[in-house]
């Protein structure tokens, strides 16, 4: 929830999410990004957004209505 910045935990999630699915132990990968109403912040970073697409895994940003 809120800001998601990339950092070297943050990779590592993405890189294994990816692997799992690439080594057929899960079916699939998506993250979702939700907005923080403590941080008043939302929404991944572009570093984040550019890995996982080079991974293949699909996200979901969830705007707030």
């Amino acid at each position: 929830m809120g800001r998601v910045n990339l950092n070297s935990s943050m990779e590592r999630q993405i890189r294994s999410d990816a692997y799992l699915v690439q080594k057929g132990d899960i079916r699939g990968a998506h993250w979702d990004f939700f907005a923080s109403s403590v941080s008043n912040t939302m929404g991944p970073s572009t570093p984040v957004l550019d890995l996982l697409d080079e991974m293949g895994i699909p996200y979901t940003i969830h705007v707030p209505a």
